[in-house]
């Protein structure tokens, strides 16, 4: 299996108490999907209150085999949370690459049968959110966003992790 190359690093805080469609609006989007509801996507239990996250960006793979491949780097596919935070954070990436948070899983039943996977895309004169079909091979422009949950000393016993 290839390794992932390593695009860049960033760290933000990311609000998992926000609401699916106050994030689409601080988003600014120019072409959102209505289906981006919360009642449409899985929140992960990690998902509450507000926690530093560090994503990572890694290049254009099969689909298939980028979640391996991010845990072998320590880092786990990017919520569909933090895929809009960091939309929020850095709104230009967008416009050049297909940003794809693979852990934005839909629930299958509320979407048809197939479950969908959500990404930002763009060009120089729109931004979008958009469903797409996680299974198949992404374009060669494509950064998987993964995260890693940055331990808080406040939130541990004695600053011990």
């Amino acid at each position: 299996m290839p390794r992932l190359e390593l695009f860049a690093s960033i760290s933000m805080l990311v609000d998992y108490n926000l609401d699916l469609s106050r994030l689409m609006k601080k988003g600014l989007y120019d072409v959102d999907n209505k289906t981006i509801t919360d009642a449409n996507f899985i929140r992960a239990s990690h998902e509450y209150g507000k926690k530093n996250v560090s994503f990572d960006f890694f290049g254009a793979q099969k689909g298939d085999d980028i979640v391996s491949m991010m845990r072998l780097e320590a880092c786990y596919p990017s919520s569909l949370w933090e895929l809009l935070f960091f939309g929020l954070r850095c709104p230009d990436v967008q416009r050049y690459h297909c940003v794809a948070a693979l852990g934005a899983l839909s629930t299958s039943s509320n979407l048809g049968r197939e479950q969908k996977v959500v990404a930002l895309g763009g060009d120089l004169i729109k931004r979008g959110v958009y469903c797409l079909d996680p299974r198949g091979t992404w374009p060669s422009n494509t950064i998987f966003l993964g995260s890693k949950i940055l331990v808080d000393p406040t939130e541990t016993k004695n600053g011990q992790t």
